[in-house]
């Protein structure tokens, strides 16, 4: 509690990454349909608790009132620490199922099937609009839905490598992967760095060099 308490006091902003996704694709559809280009989404909030679901079961309206400490020790009394493992385990049988099947499309080939599935997902209404012509449009530009298609490009370069078997941790970084095109500098395994490299130089971004080891490396580099 004390470190949540001193990270309080800091100087900080925090990432509504479950939110991303539906934003990118608001601002996709908006831009497409109007015939205009992609406007870059805000994922900033300046609290945590803006980033709970306020219409869940519990009353998380409350939190908008509490500190930093005060909402993380609810959160934990209420055993919602456990993390992501029965993502993980899905996720690897997923992966598992993709690199089963014999007959693969291309990435861009098949990434309207992928757009189709996160419009509903994220509950994105799209209405006479061509799912193949508006998901090109988007794979045509990197900058487009950025967050989404470098999730995309990494989790395909991670199944491409058989001999990979996904561990639980994954998750988190995949987690982490969905800001990196909204920060200066970010962290994740060296494993899954590997990846992202591969998939930066296949879109031709520069999100790799905002990719650091640790976090002194981030401090060393604020400090230039």
């Amino acid at each position: 509690m004390a470190l949540l308490n001193r990270i309080e006091e800091t100087p900080h902003i925090y990432i509504h990454s479950s939110i991303i996704p539906h934003l990118e694709l608001m601002s996709a559809v908006e831009a497409y349909v109007n015939g205009e280009e992609y406007k870059s989404i805000d994922p900033y909030v300046q609290r945590f608790g803006h980033m709970l679901d306020l219409d869940a079961q519990l009353t998380t309206k409350d939190y908008l009132n509490y500190s930093l400490a005060e909402i993380i020790g609810e959160i934990y009394c209420l055993r919602e620490l456990s993390g992501l493992d029965c993502y993980a385990k899905r996720f690897k049988q997923i992966v598992t199922g993709d690199r089963s099947s014999s007959k693969k499309p291309s990435l861009k080939n098949f990434f309207p099937t992928i757009i189709e599935s996160q419009l509903r997902s994220h509950q994105v209404c799209i209405s006479n609009i061509d799912i193949k012509s508006f998901s090109s449009w988007i794979y045509s530009d990197p900058t487009r839905c950025p967050s989404l298609r470098l999730g995309y490009e990494v989790f395909h370069k991670m199944t491409k490598n058989v001999d990979d078997e996904p561990i639980p941790s994954d998750m988190e970084d995949f987690c982490h992967i969905d800001c990196l095109p909204y920060v200066d500098f970010l962290t994740i395994d060296k494993r899954i760095c590997g990846y992202v490299n591969q998939a930066c130089k296949t879109m031709r971004t520069n999100y790799a060099e905002k990719l650091c080891n640790n976090s002194k490396e981030i401090v060393d580099k604020l400090m230039e």
